[in-house]
């Protein structure tokens, strides 16, 4: 009879049992409860692989730094060639501007230089598109 095992002892009978074969792994004798499936998830996919966290994150921060590197400047330069900011919303443009602002001082007293120049980043690129809102507002109509 199989006895009852909390979700952390699953992940340790899995470690410690690397000889079953592959699709053994998910027919451990433990009975996990409903409300840790997401945390199932997390340690099946990390048995199977083991760098899925390191390529989410990596991931994340290719984008994150193609996201400054291409679009943020490609739109100051579309307004500036258009000389209009017609389609942006100045509200959601101003809500990410005070944002990254705020973000910036987070870091700044966490002292955290990286994450500072990050954010200023980001603040300083919504603060010429907020410019551009503000020049070009008559070429809008």
């Amino acid at each position: 009879m199989h006895h009852t095992r909390k979700l952390w002892e699953c992940k340790d009978y899995i470690q410690k049992n690397k000889k079953i074969k592959w699709f053994r792994k998910f027919i451990s004798p433990c009975k996990i409860p409903k409300k840790s499936i997401i945390l199932m998830i997390r340690i099946i996919l990390f048995n199977i692989f083991p760098m899925f966290p390191t390529f989410i994150a990596t991931a994340a921060a290719v984008m994150s730094v193609l996201s400054k590197v291409i679009w943020k400047p490609d739109q100051i330069l579309k307004n500036y060639k258009l000389k209009s900011t017609k389609g942006l919303s100045t509200k959601f443009i101003t809500l990410w501007f005070i944002t990254h602002i705020l973000w910036t001082l987070h870091w700044i007293f966490q002292n955290d230089m990286y994450l500072v120049v990050w954010q200023s980043l980001w603040a300083v690129m919504f603060g010429i598109i907020i410019i551009q809102i503000i020049m070009y507002k008559d070429n809008n109509s």
